[in-house]
């Protein structure tokens, strides 16, 4: 068994697991962590990114709550999507790199498809005008029922500008289901719009810079043997719980699958992802040869297709969060 090996990149990363919520189950116990994820279009540190809110409604849809509930003006609206886009970026530490322009006149949309972009020409202007390198535009928004489940579903639709060509680089399409218990009182409509604004100011954010998510892993506490590798994990001697965890790979199948998924979780914490997912495997490997079937199984497969996911991850994350060139 390779020892535990711990890498630069993971160190604010360790600072916030080790500072997780901790939930206790029969067992084994829930992890309430934050990793940090790529961006699907990367805005490097430096860049400005402007708003807009470009007001295109759906003329077909036939849900509309803004009408007749001043809290739901177009302008409340859009500040709140723009405060969920700061929110996720200031936390990402791009500070002070997005502004919020005035939403244009309202106007409608009757056709299946998206709305035509912006002529380059404007978009230009407008990033030259405002001293952006980006424009995030929400192109259209509306509400469809459409659900065979009788769910709402709010929709928006997206485009990224950038300055140099005037051209979409990158569109995203979000969509949720609205709180249906809150739609049923009138009073909390405007919460959970508002709120729907927010969340997706967030999505969209999250889109555009490396940003921290919760997330959840396990620890397996099943029997006196992984209980006590807890016991010394929960007073901050992973070294010794690595041990202890390592030595119950020895015992019965079932136990030494529960061991290798925490030794997974110590590897994952230490930044050591191949470690991680080679563990993992062998855990795999081992259950098949002795047909085990169990929830911790289960967990087994889903945690290593997430540990081999996060290794493509970091690989994006290394050149994500690269200096930006000046």
């Amino acid at each position: 068994m390779h020892g535990m090996v711990f890498t630069k990149i993971f160190r604010r990363l360790i600072l916030g697991l080790w500072g997780a919520t901790l939930c206790s189950c029969t067992t084994y116990r829930t992890l309430s962590i934050e990793i940090l994820q790529p961006a699907g279009f990367h805005i490097e540190q430096g860049k400005k990114l402007a708003l807009l809110e470009r007001n295109i409604r759906n003329e077909n849809s036939i849900l509309t709550f803004m009408k007749n509930i001043p809290e739901l003006d177009r302008e409340y609206l859009f500040e709140d999507f723009c405060e969920g886009v700061k929110f996720i970026w200031e936390t990402s530490g791009y500070k002070d790199a997005i502004i919020c322009l005035k939403e244009q006149e309202m106007g409608y949309w009757n056709q299946s498809s998206t709305p035509p972009p912006f002529a380059p020409d404007s978009i230009m202007n407008m990033c030259r005008n405002f001293h952006v390198d980006y424009l995030l535009s929400i192109e259209l928004q509306y509400y469809d029922n459409a659900d065979p489940g009788g769910e709402i579903n709010t929709i928006w639709f997206t485009r990224l500008y950038d300055k140099e060509q005037g051209e979409p680089v990158d569109s995203v399409k979000i969509s949720f289901k609205l709180d249906q218990e809150k739609l049923g009182e009138f009073d909390n409509i405007p919460e959970c719009i508002r709120n729907s604004f927010w969340e997706a100011g967030m999505i969209s954010g999250r889109h555009l810079v490396p940003s921290w998510q919760k997330t959840q892993r396990r620890v397996y506490t099943s029997g006196k043997v992984l209980r006590l590798g807890d016991t010394f994990l929960r007073h901050g001697d992973s070294e010794e719980a690595f041990n202890i965890w390592t030595g119950a790979l020895k015992l019965t199948p079932k136990t030494a699958v529960q061991a290798g998924i925490n030794l997974g979780w110590l590897y994952e914490n230490a930044g050591d992802f191949e470690q991680a997912r080679d563990i993992l495997s062998e855990c795999r490997k081992l259950a098949e040869e002795n047909k085990l079937k169990g929830e911790e199984v289960n967990y087994l497969k889903d945690y290593l297709e997430i540990i081999c996911r996060r290794i493509t991850e970091m690989e994006i994350l290394d050149r994500q969060t690269l200096p930006a060139e000046p």
